[in-house]
Parts: C-alpha cells; sequence; structure tokens
C-alpha cells in the first residue's frame, strides 16, 4: 500500500508531484496486493500518470472531457485565492490526523479550510460543483457521454 504524505504534524502542501513520490513509497503501510485503504497520494500519483500518457494538464482533460462534455459550466478546481461566485466556504475546527492521533489546533475557533489542502485542486480533491452541475455529471454518466457504454 501507498504510504501517508501527510503523516506528518506539517503538511506538505507544497510539494511537487515528483517530490511527493519518494514519501509515498518510502515506508508503505502494508505489501502491495494484501490489504486495501484510500490514498489521497495514490489519486495524485494517478492524476499525473495521466498527464504524463496523455501530455496534456490534468485541469485540460478534466475541462474537455468531463465539465465541456457534460454540460458542467460551474465546475473547476479553484486556487485559495480565486473568487468563484456562490462558492460555500469550507470551515474547520481543527484537523485531526488520524495516523498520529494529532489535532493541529483546537481552541474551537472557525478558520478557512481551503489551505488543509494545498494551494489548487488536485486529482485528490478540492473541486467545485454546483447542484445543476451534479445532475448534469450524473445525466453524462447515465447517457454514457462519458464513457462508453459497456
Amino acid at each position: 500500500g501507498r504510504g501517508a504524505y501527510d503523516r506528518s504534524l506539517f503538511p506538505f502542501n507544497d510539494l511537487t508531484v515528483e517530490q511527493l513520490v519518494p514519501l509515498t513509497i518510502a515506508s508503505p503501510d502494508f505489501p502491495p496486493g494484501t490489504d486495501v485503504r484510500y490514498s489521497n497520494a495514490a489519486f495524485i500519483l494517478l492524476g499525473r500518470a495521466l498527464e504524463l500518457i496523455a501530455g496534456r494538464d490534468y485541469y485540460e482533460q478534466m475541462d474537455e472531457y468531463i465539465f465541456q462534455r457534460a454540460g458542467m459550466d460551474r465546475s473547476g478546481f479553484f486556487s485559495v485565492d480565486d473568487t468563484v461566485a456562490d462558492k460555500a466556504e469550507c470551515l474547520t475546527l481543527g484537523r485531526f490526523h488520524r495516523m498520529d492521533s494529532v489535532v493541529l489546533y483546537e481552541d474551537g475557533v472557525r478558520r478557512s479550510a481551503v489551505y488543509l489542502n494545498g494551494y489548487r485542486g488536485s486529482p485528490a480533491g478540492m473541486s467545485y460543483s454546483s447542484a445543476r452541475d451534479l445532475h448534469a455529471f450524473i445525466r453524462a454518466t447515465v447517457d454514457h457521454r462519458l464513457l462508453s457504454a459497456p
């Protein structure tokens, strides 16, 4: 299994994908094929693999192959300093690290959670969509506009 890149008390939000790779393989949680566990790092690496195979930026591909095909014009990956109309504000009272049982702060003050996941959304998450766009995504999936029928 892929190691957890955010296991440390200090988040690694400034790392490039290339810098992330050694952190995820340095200490696997278990031998490959013996267990399963969700991993943000695995999705980030998968997104990078997609870029290398296609020779195109991940965000460009998401826009062309998902958002445009599905008719999703209120969806994307915002950067923390972007102004997105009608965006709900993500708040947190603290960040719990399950692996280390660490809460970075627990003073009860609500803080923006946007910075907890890096500068911009990634294959691991932090995208946005309107309810109408989520409906459009479901319709596009059911209508096989995103993937071919089996």
